[in-house]
C-alpha cells in the first residue's frame, strides 16, 4: 500500500472522527442547554402553580370567613325574629285569656235562674 494513500486515509478518518466528535459535543451542548432551559421553565411553572394555589387558598379562606359572618348575622336576625314571634304569641295568648275571662258568666252579675228563694227570705 502506498504511504501517501495510507496517510491521506488516516487523515480523512481522523478528520471524520473529529467532525463526528464535534457534532456529538455540539448535540450534547444543545441538549444540556435545553435541559437547563426546561428545568428553569419547570421551576417557574412550579412557582406559578404554588402562588396560584396559595392565592386560591386565601380566596377560599376569605370567602368562608365572609360566609360564616353572613350566616352568623342571619342566625342573629332569625333569633331576633323568633323572640319577637314568641313575645307576640305570649301577648296574643294573654289577650285571648283576658277576652275569654270577660266572656265567662259571672254569678254575681248574672240574673238568678231557677228556684231561688226570694230576697226577703235570704235576708233576715
Amino acid at each position: 500500500m502506498n504511504p501517501d494513500i495510507l496517510i491521506s486515509t488516516t487523515g480523512f478518518i481522523l478528520t471524520l472522527i473529529i467532525a463526528l466528535w464535534r457534532m456529538n459535543a455540539s448535540q450534547i451542548k444543545r441538549t444540556d442547554q435545553l435541559s437547563r432551559s426546561l428545568r428553569g421553565d419547570i421551576s417557574g411553572l412550579r412557582s406559578e402553580v404554588r402562588n396560584d394555589i396559595s392565592g386560591l387558598r386565601s380566596e377560599v379562606r376569605n370567602d368562608m370567613s365572609e360566609f360564616r359572618s353572613e350566616v352568623r348575622n342571619d342566625m342573629s336576625e332569625l333569633h331576633k325574629g323568633q323572640k319577637k314571634l314568641i313575645d307576640s304569641t305570649a301577648k296574643l295568648d294573654s289577650r285571648i285569656s283576658r277576652l275569654e275571662g270577660m266572656l265567662q258568666p259571672r254569678p254575681w252579675v248574672e240574673a238568678p235562674t231557677g228556684d231561688m228563694p226570694p230576697v226577703s227570705a235570704t235576708q233576715g
